[in-house]
């Protein structure tokens, strides 16, 4: 009686595994596979002054620090990934 009754649920188990995989695969939609392609040259060249990125940099750190305050204002727990 035990033994069939743990084969049953394991059947069951089974069942709702299989149902729930194949559910979740027929309602998958196909992902389209067109690639998109600037027709503009690309720019690789970096010729930026050195004043120019050490503007950016402080810029950005303004930034990262300012934002850092208004959200550490906030009650709770804080991730920050700059």
């Amino acid at each position: 009686m035990v033994r069939s009754q743990i084969n049953a649920r394991k059947l069951c188990s089974l069942l709702m595994a299989a149902v729930f995989i194949l559910g979740a695969v027929g309602c998958a939609r196909p992902v389209s596979s067109d690639v998109l392609q600037s027709d503009k040259p690309h720019d690789t060249s970096s010729e930026v002054s050195q004043t120019d990125l050490d503007s950016l940099s402080r810029g950005n750190s303004e930034l990262a620090f300012d934002l850092y305050q208004v959200l550490a204002a906030a009650d709770g727990n804080l991730f920050y990934f700059p």
